[in-house]
């Protein structure tokens, strides 16, 4: 069990303490200052201690210091310093002194000062001589309480105390679950891509024919729909218009041919289309004295480029080649000639097997 004592500084000291027995007070004079003594008592508290705690509070009253007594129990089954601090807290005391008697043959004396600081005195008990253990306690707390009261240091050791183990920390509350973020909206693709319509466009043709007819000119015109995003069917027309400076007996070519196109969008503005288009091909023709119209079959490939411009305009080229599955020769006969044949058959015109094929053009996509 254990005695708590609290000291407080305060002006005009001016004598040292004695102990029960002692003579005259040391020379040196405390400064001038106040010391105010509470002292808790525990319940089992020997009688000679109660007794020396009251003499010496007559003593000290002498050198100006109060000594006050506050019964009260510290715990025994966790620290004293919590207690401690709350009774110098209080007081505002310069310091504290508390005893513990709970060791067999010994009395510990405790002092905690005003600056935090814990000291500590064990003092060894004797069952034959109780009293020279309790005028040392009462030495021990004398002189350390007119060493705080002049700001002299402290004659005990500093120990360290057991202090309170912190309450433990709440568990963390549950976070709630985010909600997984949303995806982000993929970027829509530009109208004319994304749309399934009608198609329509028309522009310059060129195409070779022949090696006396190296290149013709004219204008073609296609429709076409989008039966899903990469395929496109269709058809288209082009007219080849009679050469005006060759010696070639050909006239206008019209070409017919269905379309088989795959579509590729590589970025917004841009399409590329590959065709393919079977077909036929209608030339006419005139040698003077025998003419007439013939017709060819064809099987075309072609690469298209698509530029958009505005809203559904679009800008066209394509280059591509047309071959010829049934060739033949465009040949004059002799008026009196029973068959076309040896001198009496002339080849005016042999039409390439494979010919190149150029248009450009503007179209619309609905």
């Amino acid at each position: 069990m254990a005695v708590l004592a609290s000291i407080f500084a305060a002006p005009s000291v001016r004598a040292a303490p004695s102990s029960p027995t002692a003579g005259p007070a040391p020379a040196k004079t405390p400064a001038d200052n106040s010391v105010v003594l509470v002292a808790v008592v525990n319940d089992g508290l020997s009688d000679g201690l109660q007794t020396a705690i009251g003499e010496l509070q007559t003593q000290l009253a002498r050198q100006g210091i109060t000594f006050r007594l506050e019964r009260t129990n510290l715990p025994s089954d966790a620290p004293a310093l919590p207690r401690i601090r709350q009774v110098a807290e209080a007081h505002a005391a310069r310091g504290v002194f508390w005893f513990d008697q709970s060791a067999p043959g010994a009395v510990g004396v405790y002092l905690l000062s005003q600056s935090g600081e814990t000291f500590g005195r064990r003092v060894q008990t004797d069952d034959d001589s109780p009293e020279a253990s309790v005028e040392a306690v009462w030495l021990i707390v004398s002189a350390s309480a007119l060493a705080l009261a002049t700001g002299e240091a402290v004659q005990m050791r500093s120990v360290a105390l057991a202090e309170p183990e912190p309450a433990p920390e709440p568990d963390p509350l549950p976070q709630p679950e985010r909600a997984p973020s949303p995806e982000p909206a993929p970027k829509p693709k530009p109208e004319r891509n994304a749309r399934l319509g009608l198609v329509g466009a028309a522009g310059y043709l060129g195409s070779g024919f022949a090696p006396e007819l190296v290149w013709q000119h004219g204008a073609s015109v296609s429709a076409a729909v989008d039966a899903r995003p990469w395929l496109r069917l269709g058809a288209g027309y082009g007219l080849l218009a009679p050469p005006r400076s060759s010696a070639a007996p050909i006239g206008a070519r019209h070409q017919l041919a269905l379309r088989v196109g795959l579509v590729a969008n590589p970025s917004p503005r841009f399409q590329l289309e590959g065709r393919v288009s079977p077909g036929a091909e209608f030339v006419q023709w005139d040698s003077g004295t025998d003419g007439g119209i013939r017709t060819l079959a064809t099987l075309g490939v072609e690469a298209v480029l698509h530029i958009a411009l505005t809203g559904p305009v679009f800008l066209q080229a394509g280059l591509g080649a047309t071959t010829v599955l049934n060739r033949f020769a465009f040949v004059e006969c002799a008026a009196e000639a029973t068959t076309c044949s040896g001198d009496d058959r002339r080849v005016l015109l042999t039409p390439w097997r494979v010919r190149p094929r150029v248009h450009v053009g503007v179209g619309l996509h609905f």
